[in-house]
């Protein structure tokens, strides 16, 4: 079933679904007359990729597809995987393409990505997708600028922090300091850190999408 809904969102929306991959493959085979742009591009590209279930979302909600979709016999959970399902495999297709793209220009075959970019990724991906997902699914555009007021109040908070009495504002960030050092030491854990934030979107994502009314 899940396969079903892949190929409906491919029928429906494949014009915005074009857009990131036409970006980071242009930026690709631009590798011969500027270095810089190959990794800018497909980056980039990742990055839009990652934010493409959202834009799925708020397209079906704007164009009042969104009822059919939830009318189709099949669990909202279901939808919601798919939209999991979509942040995966979008992005990891586009950055396949990418460097087969630029294989193909230079005849040279890059480096396998290693164990910190991916968790690298991983964390692109989570901040670009998993972390607006129940929001968006919840509340459409308004969860997108709930989650992003959340973000700015997080920010701002780690900001003002410099106006605390100095050892305490020291102390704050040596505690952070080290909880980062901590998880970059033993990557173990910080992959399962990772994979427990996607679990907790995921269920938080279903419970958001079960409460609305369509």
């Amino acid at each position: 079933m899940l396969l079903e809904l892949l190929k409906r969102d491919l029928r429906l929306h494949y014009g915005a679904l074009l857009l990131p991959f036409v970006f980071a493959l242009t930026m690709a085979c631009l590798y011969p007359f500027n270095p810089d742009l190959p990794i800018f591009g497909p980056v980039l590209g990742f990055v839009f990729a990652a934010f493409l279930p959202l834009a799925l979302h708020l397209r079906e909600q704007s164009t009042g597809s969104l009822g059919d979709l939830a009318s189709l016999p099949v669990a909202r959970t279901r939808i919601v995987q798919l939209r999991f399902l979509e942040a995966f495999l979008l992005p990891s297709v586009l950055l396949i393409l990418a460097n087969l793209a630029m294989a193909l220009i230079t005849r040279t075959w890059p480096n396998l990505p290693d164990a910190n970019l991916m968790r690298g990724l991983g964390w692109a991906l989570f901040y670009c997708f998993a972390f607006f997902l129940p929001f968006t699914l919840r509340w459409d555009g308004k969860g997108l600028v709930v989650a992003f007021g959340i973000l700015f109040a997080l920010g701002l908070g780690l900001n003002l922090t410099q106006y605390l009495p100095q050892p305490i504002h020291l102390s704050l960030w040596a505690a952070l300091m080290k909880i980062l050092l901590f998880f970059a030491a033993h990557s173990h854990l910080h992959t399962l850190l990772l994979l427990g934030l996607f679990a907790l979107c995921y269920q938080a994502a279903i419970r958001a999408f079960a409460a609305r009314d369509l």
